[in-house]
């Protein structure tokens, strides 16, 4: 499986990235503050913030509300350990997706 987060009303051409997880098939629940490196069952790549695990919402204040996605998606094949990019982790994800879910929340400072 795949979770991208991403905040859809950054001012910038795309949206930013705020976190990318691959998790392993054999993880059947996250426990509270458990979505972050070192974790078994997941590896995370390197999101627009520059970090690797969770990042929550952070809008711009006074920016107004923000949408933020929450992406699942489930696959047919591991993805490998050398996909180190979102770019090149989507590349490798054409293809395999089996089913797909998003959830939109919406928060503001």
């Amino acid at each position: 499986m795949v979770l991208i987060i991403d905040d859809v009303d950054v001012p910038l051409p795309r949206p930013l990235l705020h976190t990318v997880a691959v998790i392993d098939p054999g993880v059947n629940d996250v426990a509270a503050g458990r979505l972050q490196a070192g974790t078994a069952g997941m590896r995370f790549i390197r999101a627009d913030l520059g970090h690797r695990g969770y990042a929550g919402p952070r809008p711009i204040p006074g920016h107004g509300p923000h949408h933020y996605r929450f992406h699942v998606f489930a696959l047919d094949e591991p993805i490998a350990d050398s996909v180190t990019s979102a770019k090149a982790l989507l590349a490798a994800m054409s293809g395999h997706v089996l089913a797909l879910g998003v959830l939109t929340g919406v928060y503001e400072r």
